[in-house]
């Protein structure tokens, strides 16, 4: 489980290109589960289960590289279509585009 935090910030996009330090509140809050201010390994245990049983589409306890890739471009895709409609529009793009650009050159 000593791998899940890299992986977990792999699939939560503009946060890997964050500085050390500077990790977003929601992202904190995600993790800790009952609000006391820390990450316990069983908080993130939990996290790292959930979303592996997520990505694990058929549910053989592994996950293959087209499951993987998958789950990475439904929640990036997700991310991207701000309103929900299955779309992304060029102003969505752009807003993204954007939001990285700032976080990666204060």
């Amino acid at each position: 489980m000593k791998h899940w935090f890299g992986f977990l910030l792999l699939l939560s996009g503009p946060l890997a290109a964050m500085p050390p330090g500077k990790l977003h509140p929601s992202f904190f809050q995600r993790y800790d589960a009952n609000g006391d201010g820390v990450i316990t390994r069983e908080e993130f245990d939990r996290k790292g289960s959930e979303l592996f049983s997520r990505l694990d589409r058929d549910g053989d306890g592994k996950i293959t590289r087209q499951e993987f890739w998958r789950g990475l471009l439904r929640h990036r895709f997700q991310k991207l279509d701000r309103n929900g409609d299955g779309q992304i529009s060029w102003e969505e793009f752009l807003r993204a585009h954007r939001r990285l650009r700032g976080q990666s050159h204060p």
